[in-house]
């Protein structure tokens, strides 16, 4: 049996992730933020996004809320 694939984002869901990781990583702003409130400041649906770091190990979530792993934020302290 063939091993089915995730394709890759494309450059597009790689910048609106990039953006929800800023915006989630602001420090001005209370931890956790709700979907909604991602959502207004994208300007977009952010689910799929919310999903996709999630599944990278870069977010946590609750019902509708979300927040960045110490590894997302010790990276952004690096720089990384």
């Amino acid at each position: 049996m063939r091993e089915q694939r995730t394709p890759a984002p494309s450059e597009e869901d790689e910048s609106t992730d990039r953006t929800v990781m800023l915006i989630v990583l602001d420090r001005e702003q209370p931890w956790p933020r709700s979907v909604e409130d991602l959502g207004r400041e994208l300007g977009q649906d952010p689910t799929d996004s919310v999903a996709r770091l999630k599944g990278a190990g870069l977010l946590y979530t609750l019902d509708r809320f979300v927040w960045p792993t110490r590894a997302a934020v010790r990276a952004e302290q690096l720089c990384l």
